[in-house]
């Protein structure tokens, strides 16, 4: 059965919102799973507006909250840009973005070291990301990706869809002089326990499976779940040696909202995490990303 759309009348959306972001990158021994070490920036919330016509032409302004001195002293101090534009159609969605990080924490440090006072943290550590993304909708008159992801089109009815994705990543991480796997964990990880900067392109595709349910006159539940599979070209390096890889890479993406989505206001809840994986002969190396966002909006 097709879900009926409509596009509303008012094509100017103006949206308030509150980003809680989250990341994590986590590097685990191939050889003994259980030792790994996660490390994480010390993010702030973002608070914004943005404004958009159709969902095709817009921009957005946001300011980080303030930082207690007490989580500073304890996480340490991150600076980070993140720059991400998603462009969704019915049938189409297009998403590039930009992150570049300093300063990481890690939020694991009691468990590859039980009895230190507070975290471990490495101030120098940096991380950028480039990355470009498309998924596709197999059955454009059962789901629609602005209904889900934009709002610049309301989904009527319930329905889903079967999805194609593809998404490539260039991923550069440097911590200096310092190891990146701390100490206590050097056993686990073999000759790349010393490892201090790397870089990984990956490219991979897949497919997953997007549903929005309906209720009342506004109101949405949806999920949209992508994996995928492909290859990746590596290097890493400590201070006299590097290693050079070629193997599979991994990818993996979920989204959830709950919300109402009207002809005039539009207000809800929009969860994103997404995850790529790249793989040398002794370390898994995981980013993953972590998105809460508050939203309300009205049309002009």
């Amino acid at each position: 059965m097709a879900a009926p759309f409509s596009e509303p009348a008012r094509k100017i959306l103006v949206k308030p919102f509150i980003d809680i972001p989250g990341l994590n990158l986590e590097l685990m021994s191939r050889t003994n799973e259980e030792k790994l070490v996660s490390w994480s920036p010390n993010y702030r919330t973002q608070t914004g507006i943005s404004l958009s016509y159709a969902g095709l032409i817009g921009v957005a302004a946001s300011a980080k909250s303030g930082m207690s001195r007490q989580d500073e002293t304890a996480m340490g101090k991150s600076d980070y840009t993140d720059i991400r534009v998603r462009l969704p159609w019915r049938s189409i969605s297009v998403e590039v973005g930009y992150q570049k990080l300093k300063g990481f924490y890690a939020d694991n440090t009691q468990e590859f070291s039980p009895g230190t006072s507070g975290y471990l943290k490495r101030p120098d550590l940096s991380l950028e990301s480039k990355y470009a993304s498309v998924v596709f909708v197999l059955q454009p008159n059962r789901y629609s990706l602005a209904a889900a992801l934009d709002h610049s089109e309301r989904q009527l009815a319930s329905g889903g869809s079967f999805l194609g994705a593809a998404h490539v990543i260039d991923t550069t991480f440097d911590n200096g002089s310092e190891d990146l796997i701390p100490t206590e964990l050097h056993p686990h990880f073999g000759s790349e326990a010393a490892v201090n900067d790397g870089r990984f392109f990956s490219a991979t595709a897949g497919g997953g499976y997007g549903h929005m349910w309906r209720f009342g006159e506004t109101g949405y539940v949806f999920t949209q779940l992508l994996i995928g599979l492909g290859f990746q070209v590596g290097r890493s390096r400590d201070e006299q040696r590097s290693f050079e890889t070629n193997e599979l890479a991994g990818m993996g993406k979920f989204d959830f909202g709950i919300g109402s989505n009207g002809e005039l206001l539009l207000g809800g809840l929009l969860i994103s995490i997404d995850q790529t994986s790249n793989f040398t002969p002794e370390t898994e190396l995981a980013k993953r990303n972590f998105m809460v966002q508050l939203f309300a909006g009205f049309r002009i």
